[in-house]
């Protein structure tokens, strides 16, 4: 077979429709006869509008690489289509369909003498067919001329959605919005002085974000930083804080937390700090001793004179102020 063979092609891949909802929309399979093995395959696409909207199709044909797959297949790979799945401007206009003329030639100059019709569409508000174009559905929302299905979410603002029984061209404020959750721990440990980092354990049911604030009650030393309270402990033995979370669309849920005052464990003047591997607030503390002393909470006393350091039995302290010195002789 020569290479100027004129390919015959007689249907596409999905009958020429694809929803952009399912794939991309950059190949198809032509369906015809007399196709070669050549690295010239061309498939030659002119695109041409199927709905009324703002997008200008390119008056040109355009070149794209086409590949022999078998005897009566070859697959032809396309421009981007202008159907934009699954996004929202809210001044720039969508494009729900668009479509291409398809032909295919083995050496890139003697063309099928048929043309195949190819749309795209998004299948979540267009009914399409290649002989008699594309119509919208009723039960789905076309805003700003871009396709939503029904309780489909605004991709920029999670507190809207497509509700049809409602209004099919403009976005309705979402209808049921869960409150966040707070965990169910309410009371939390921590000791005087103490600079407390508490994380509050809060989530949306929805998967948005959440924002922790403080109400009147709490105490006025105390502030949130990204969910995290943030005070300094005083010496009452409790103290409540009075709490709210407030989700993207601002539902709201309330809890009261008590932090109550626990001794630090650790003796010989040793300090008490948070355990590393335990949550704040939890009441577990890891104590630093002081150098003489160790154990769990500095009960050991393992040298006196780590604490005092003398040179021969004599410690010697000399007052930086007088520069008077002072010695005292262990005996």
């Amino acid at each position: 077979m020569s290479i100027y063979q004129i390919p015959t092609i007689s249907r596409l891949q999905g009958d020429g429709l694809c929803d952009r909802r399912k794939r991309p929309c950059r190949k198809v399979t032509v369906f015809g006869t007399d196709f070669l093995n050549s690295t010239n395959m061309t498939c030659h696409v002119k695109e041409f509008k199927v709905v009324n909207g703002p997008w200008t199709p390119n008056n040109t044909q355009l070149r794209f690489p086409g590949i022999m797959t078998d005897l009566v297949l070859a697959d032809c790979y396309l421009p981007e289509s202008p159907v934009a799945q699954g996004y929202f401007h809210e001044t720039n206009e969508g494009t729900p369909a668009a479509g291409l003329m398809i032909s295919v030639s083995n050496d890139g100059e003697h063309i099928s003498y048929k043309n195949l019709t190819f749309i795209s569409y998004d299948s979540a508000c267009m009914s399409c067919s290649v002989s008699s174009g594309c119509f919208l559905k009723n039960n789905s929302c076309f805003i700003n001329r871009y396709c939503f299905a029904p309780n489909e979410t605004n991709p920029i603002d999670w507190c809207y959605e497509c509700l049809p029984e409602v209004n099919t061209k403009a976005w309705t404020k979402r209808q049921a919005n869960l409150p966040p959750k707070f965990s169910p721990t309410t009371e939390y440990f921590a000791v005087y002085q103490e600079t407390l980092e508490l994380t509050i354990d809060v989530v949306d049911p929805e998967g948005m974000p959440v924002t922790v604030s403080l109400l009147d009650g709490s105490p006025n030393t105390a502030f949130v930083r990204d969910n995290v309270i943030i005070w300094n402990v005083t010496n009452d033995a409790k103290t409540q804080f009075f709490l709210k979370a407030t989700d993207a669309c601002q539902a709201t849920s309330f809890v009261n937390i008590t932090v109550a005052l626990v001794v630090c464990p650790c003796q010989n003047n040793g300090s008490c700090a948070p355990h590393p591997n335990k949550p704040r607030g939890s009441g577990f503390y890891e104590c630093n001793c002081v150098p003489g002393f160790t154990g769990d909470k500095c009960g050991t006393n393992i040298d006196e004179c780590q604490s005092y350091p003398c040179v021969r039995g004599i410690i010697s302290n000399f007052d930086d102020l007088s520069n008077v010195g002072h010695l005292y002789v262990y005996m």
